[in-house]
């Protein structure tokens, strides 16, 4: 019986994998991909826990998305606490907004979403992922203005508490602070 010489299999196995181009370790690549199945996981059982809302289950793409960019970038202005928080709930209010202006129109879906930048970039809350909030609450006719504080703002600080928590674990900190040069 032949002897299996590993260092010949982890040198194979290294070369039929490309390099990474964004510069992530496989030990990154592991952290981001289970501090994603984390934050997501915990969002998922607070609205169980709490009780299904109206479309609350459509709208965790957006907090999927919202957790990744988190993990992936911890020092973006953009997936700051403040900025998740305060773009969601902005966003979720002004798309109920205009589906309550614009109940059976496309107009409804554009102006939720323009509307939802103005208001977040003069606020200085601008976060491209509650655009897609907007876009999901109008697509989904929401018009209850309660939807924005459950399960919107709910889950937006459940996310930013878990990543916290997350980031504490893994010696990875959330929210980054930002190196200077």
């Amino acid at each position: 019986m032949k002897k299996i010489e590993w260092e010949k299999v982890r040198a194979y196995i290294k070369k039929c994998i490309p390099p990474d181009p964004y510069g992530f370790s496989w030990l990154d690549i592991l952290r981001v991909c289970f501090g994603l199945d984390v934050l997501i996981m915990a969002v998922v059982l607070v609205n169980e826990f709490v009780g299904p809302a109206d479309k609350s289950m459509e709208i965790n793409a957006v907090f999927l998305v919202t957790a990744l960019m988190i993990l992936l970038m911890p020092a973006s202005p953009m997936f700051h606490p403040k900025t998740i928080i305060e773009g969601n709930v902005v966003s979720a209010l002004l798309a109920s907004a205009s589906i309550y202006i614009f109940p059976e129109s496309n107009i409804a879906m554009i102006l939720s979403v323009s509307a939802s930048a103005i208001a977040m970039y003069a606020l200085k809350c601008f976060q491209p992922t509650a655009l897609m909030l907007a876009l999901f609450i109008s697509t989904g006719k929401i018009t209850n203005y309660y939807f924005a504080l459950y399960p919107v703002f709910a889950d937006s600080v459940v996310l930013v508490i878990v990543a916290y928590i997350y980031g504490q674990i893994t010696k990875h900190p959330y929210p980054a602070k930002i190196k200077s040069q």
